[in-house]
């Protein structure tokens, strides 16, 4: 009888000694799996992985392979963090693809990742062709929190052609990460583009090639104050990325140039926009042959002097 009780007794032990060595084990794997999670970049730790109509997926494994490849790189952006720019070929299925830059915050501590959501490729000419000696640029500094973009945009709700320093602040706290910089409007506009004229194809500002922006809803409603009565509304949302605008203002006296080609025709249409008594004009010109604004803002249409009333 007492060699059955010690028999149940070791048993007994034994059994819990199992128990507690494998809890133990347990523990420990559950501790290992949370190191390695923190030690490396998973898809769960970028912020955002795709944009609509980005083509582009941030959490790939491609991407994931290369943002812990630059864990151990050294901070080079808003003090502490890593900046990363992606090349790659937006390609949309319309057109020719177009080389563009993407950028990534890469914190190193919590290994977060952050995607801009815009990008930006090559400027482009009078045809939206990229000019191969014009890349874009993108600018940042290990010293504050600011990225400027520099060419042409392609994010969906906003692309713009051949911008300059087009900036966005970076603030991980915010729920977007990425705050794009408004630029102070001036009421006054330097005349420093004219004379505009039409040669060979190309409008230019004073000798240079004008600076072209895409005529997007959030643009129509900044130049003309009312997006909702504008005659040029059907040229957003008809023809889109093809209607760009030229500023051709001067001192308080607002004036722009829209143009488009039609069809595939390679002949330029023109419009021109202007307050006149407080309202917002629009005024058809039709094809162009010959064009021309001197510094008084006078306006030559095909060798006719034009009257905006």
């Amino acid at each position: 009888m007492k060699f059955l009780e010690t028999v149940i007794i070791f048993s007994i032990g034994l059994l819990v000694s199992n128990c507690g060595f494998s809890k133990e084990n347990n523990q420990n794997f559950e501790s290992d799996k949370k190191n390695v999670s923190n030690d490396f970049v998973t898809k769960d730790k970028v912020l955002k992985c795709n944009f609509d109509h980005s083509f582009i997926d941030f959490c790939s494994d491609n991407y994931l392979k290369l943002y812990n490849n630059s864990l151990r790189k050294k901070a080079n952006f808003a003090q502490n963090k890593v900046a990363l720019v992606i090349d790659k070929e937006r390609d949309t299925g319309k057109g020719a693809p177009r080389k563009v830059k993407y950028f990534v915050v890469l914190d190193p501590t919590t290994k977060r990742v952050y995607p801009l959501g815009q990008s930006v490729g090559y400027f482009v000419n009078n045809r939206l062709e990229e000019i191969i000696n014009e890349p874009p640029r993108i600018k940042f500094s290990q010293n504050n929190n600011q990225i400027c973009l520099s060419g042409t945009t392609f994010s969906y709700q906003d692309n713009n052609i051949n911008v300059e320093n087009e900036c966005y602040t970076f603030n991980p706290n915010d729920k977007d990460f990425f705050k794009k910089v408004q630029k102070q409007k001036n009421i006054k506009y330097k005349n420093s583009n004219f004379p505009i004229t039409f040669e060979k194809k190309k409008f230019m500002c004073n000798r240079v090639k004008c600076k072209e922006n895409t005529l997007t809803n959030d643009r129509l409603k900044e130049i003309s104050n009312n997006d909702k009565n504008s005659e040029l509304r059907f040229l957003v949302n008809e023809r889109g990325f093809d209607t760009t605008y030229i500023n051709a203002s001067a001192g308080s006296k607002i004036l722009y140039i829209l143009k488009y080609s039609e069809g595939d025709s390679e002949q330029e249409n023109i419009y021109l926009s202007y307050f006149l008594e407080g309202l917002f004009k629009t005024k058809a010109l039709g094809e162009v042959k010959s064009f021309k604004i001197d510094s008084s803002q006078n306006v030559y249409f095909n060798g006719n002097k034009l009257i905006l009333n």
